[in-house]
């Protein structure tokens, strides 16, 4: 996979509270999934899913590094860009 090509993947995420106390049928309520953007450079790319990084380290090419990988599922992506 060639590393010069950057993403900006728009996707849907699922929310909850961070704590574990009860909640109101209102609080329940107002949950809803968020529409969260990421960018970054493009490692792999499969039917099932789309991973990118922060950060490539290739200082040496025998063994390149990847910081902030993240791996999205296809199926909770809406949009998508690409630059060269």
């Amino acid at each position: 996979m060639s590393m010069n090509k950057i993403v900006v993947i728009e996707w849907v995420d699922s929310v909850e509270y961070e704590d574990a106390e009860w909640k109101t049928q209102e609080e329940a309520d107002s949950l809803k999934p968020m529409r969260i953007k990421s960018a970054g450079i493009l490692i792999k790319e499969e039917n099932s899913h789309i991973t990118i990084a922060s950060s490539v380290n290739e200082s040496d090419p025998d063994n390149i590094t990847y910081g902030g990988l993240l791996t999205i599922p296809s199926y909770v992506i809406v949009k998508r860009s690409d630059f060269p």
